[in-house]
């Protein structure tokens, strides 16, 4: 199935929400339809800041994430045995595209005014520049857990800052439904870490 990124759906499909799309043919017995899955960006509070940073622009770049997930079937990581997918359960867009849109939304909303910019567009001379590495990731009925690390590139060939953070959502739920929620609200509580961080930066 070719697949077009679609970066708009953060938050217009809300976790628990899905697009039913079904490839059955008239007068044939139908197979079960597809269901599209869209992370949601949760609003935040916005981070304090020293006067002085406030207007150090920042520009999220890059997310990276273990390959097992970057396929369009929500996949879960079971403690035990093979990976388990669910061919009729498929995320809307690439994944690591939405993941980055969603994490851009919600640091949106948790850095002060006009610090943060819209990925897609030019970078600017003064900006700093974000990558988000989801270092592993373990997702399963309903919760999800996390090692990242996130760089932020200062312009003009600064040195580069890492922080890294494990994180962890309790399980609401189980099957595809509630795992996309769980990384809805891990990239929730990235974004809380990252927002505090680059506020005191």
């Amino acid at each position: 199935m070719t697949r077009a990124p679609v970066l708009g759906l953060a938050g217009i499909l809300g976790p628990g929400l899905s697009l039913a799309v079904g490839f059955g043919l008239a007068g044939c017995v139908s197979s079960p339809a597809t269901h599209l899955y869209a992370l949601k960006a949760y609003p935040g509070v916005t981070a304090a800041a020293p006067a002085a940073s406030v207007g150090a622009r920042l520009q999220l770049r890059g997310v990276n994430l273990p390959p097992q997930f970057d396929r369009p079937e929500i996949t879960e990581t079971p403690d035990r045995g093979p990976l388990k997918t669910y061919p009729f359960a498929q995320w809307a867009a690439p994944l690591p595209e939405m993941i980055q849109a969603t994490l851009a939304a919600d640091l949106l909303t948790r850095l002060p005014p006009g610090r943060l910019v819209e990925s897609a567009a030019p970078t600017p001379p003064d900006a700093s520049l974000l990558r988000l590495d989801i270092l592993s990731l373990h997702l399963e009925g309903g919760a999800a857990e996390a090692e990242v690390s996130w760089a932020r590139t200062p312009p003009h060939g600064g040195a580069i800052i890492i922080r890294t953070a494990r994180i962890e959502v309790p399980a609401r739920g189980h099957g595809a439904d509630a795992d996309a929620q769980a990384l809805s609200r891990l990239l929730e509580a990235i974004a809380d870490r990252m927002a505090a961080d680059l506020a005191s930066s």
